[in-house]
């Protein structure tokens, strides 16, 4: 799914793959816990390249991280065109018994080129902004396939649903209820944006209880929302490159808007980013 996403992309930019000098995976999900998903990424796409590439994780923030990570990149000239691809699979990891997963997240793939904006393009980043409330830490869970249950073919007796993804959603509400406000006033004063001056919110697919909960506390952003939980679930790190796509496609996101994308991961964590398209 990666590896068609990022076919997709490079026909849709005009760029050829052998333009690119980096690729960031952003995904959650992933094949194998070695290697990364990067190098599978330009495995499957059979090119004899040996640009370098490497993952970054913090689970539904992947896109905001990698975004991040690669607008320093392009700043301090280190590279200039770079793909970010974030491919989930969600559904392997669901519990059939586990109705508030089962129900709400989902498979898909996305990538983005990014590359440095000339003088004539009024693309930028205003502002960037995370953090990580680690009270929030054990919330959002898969407690199988890591070193903590030490979990080896030799043990028999530990329960199939400790390797499926698990959730505290109304802990979750509440930490977003407590620490959004006052970091959505962090965020656009480092980006010297006011929030009315912004046209499209691209917010991360949580769930139904999250975008009633952003709603409520950003009543003046709610016409500006991209929505699209309903038609694909919560895609995990893809969820925001998927709405991204889908406003471009349908119009709804121009050249020139100034645009928030906003996201939480498990960690507790909060990230977003404010930038004209």
């Amino acid at each position: 799914m990666a590896a068609r996403a990022l076919k997709e992309i490079l026909v849709n930019a005009g760029t050829a793959y052998e333009e690119l000098d980096l690729l960031i995976s952003g995904s959650a999900t992933y094949d194998y816990p070695i290697p990364h998903n990067s190098c599978l990424i330009q495995h499957e796409l059979g090119k004899a390249s040996t640009i370098p590439s490497f993952d970054v994780d913090s689970t539904c923030m992947g896109f905001l991280t990698a975004m991040e990570v690669a607008s320093y990149f392009i700043q301090g000239g280190r590279h200039k065109t770079i793909a970010i691809v974030c491919s989930e699979i969600a559904s392997r990891s669901l519990n059939p018994a586990d109705w508030e997963t089962m129900t709400l997240l989902g498979d898909g793939a996305a990538a983005v080129i990014l590359t440095a904006a000339t003088t004539e393009d009024a693309s930028a980043v205003h502002g960037i902004h995370m953090k990580t409330f680690p009270e929030g830490a054990h919330s959002t869970l898969v407690q199988g396939g890591g070193n903590q249950l030490l979990n080896r073919p030799n043990r028999p007796d530990l329960d199939p649903a400790l390797f499926s993804f698990h959730m505290d959603g109304w802990k979750l509400i509440k930490l977003g209820q407590l620490h959004l406000p006052p970091f959505c006033e962090e965020l656009f004063c480092r980006a010297d944006v006011p929030m009315a001056a912004i046209d499209v919110v691209i917010p991360h697919q949580a769930s139904r209880l999250a975008f009633h909960l952003f709603e409520c506390t950003f009543s003046q952003l709610g016409a500006k929302t991209v929505r699209n939980l309903e038609q694909v679930g919560n895609c995990l790190s893809a969820s925001i490159h998927i709405a991204l796509h889908d406003a471009i496609h349908t119009g709804r996101l121009k050249r020139g808007d100034r645009t928030l994308l906003i996201g939480t991961a498990a960690g507790f964590s909060i990230g977003g980013i404010v930038l004209t398209y």
